[in-house]
């Protein structure tokens, strides 16, 4: 009777103890985009992902620009003003990879990735303030348009 054990004489931690392993059933592996978003994510792969969206935040207002001088059924101001949402878009979302990143990279013994959330960072802030320039501009085209 030593090898099995019964609730009967057991204490009530061991039967608790008992209970929890006889009710533990594995989950099944996620996907890499579900460990995202729950925050299982390297502080070097957050990195890179603040460059990425940084990148395309800066990139977008002069893609959304020189669209309609290549395409000659698109505006420049709706094109513009897809430009601009887009990198309010990406900069925002580079905002929280860059603040994850750096939360990830104070609490780590390792400080893998310091130098590329520093860059993306920077361009995460760089896009922003583009995108926050061609809003102030489209608001001034409004207005100029709108009056004359």
């Amino acid at each position: 009777m030593r090898g099995r054990s019964s609730s009967r004489g057991a204490s009530p931690r061991q039967r608790r103890d008992e209970a929890a392993t006889a009710s533990y059933v594995p989950q099944p592996q996620r996907w890499r985009v579900l460990d995202c978003a729950q925050g299982t994510m390297s502080s070097r792969s957050l990195a890179w992902t603040s460059i990425v969206l940084g990148a395309l935040a800066v990139l977008s207002i002069p893609a959304g620009t020189l669209i309609p001088g290549r395409a000659l059924s698109v505006d420049l101001v709706p094109a513009t003003t897809a430009g601009v949402v887009a990198a309010f878009v990406f900069g925002l979302a580079g905002v929280s990879a860059a603040r994850r990143a750096r939360l990830k990279i104070e609490f780590s013994l390792q400080r893998t990735g310091d130098r590329q959330a520093r860059y993306g960072r920077t361009l995460v802030l760089v896009g922003l303030y583009l995108g926050t320039i061609g809003a102030i501009a489209l608001v001034f085209y409004g207005l100029v348009a709108s009056i004359s």
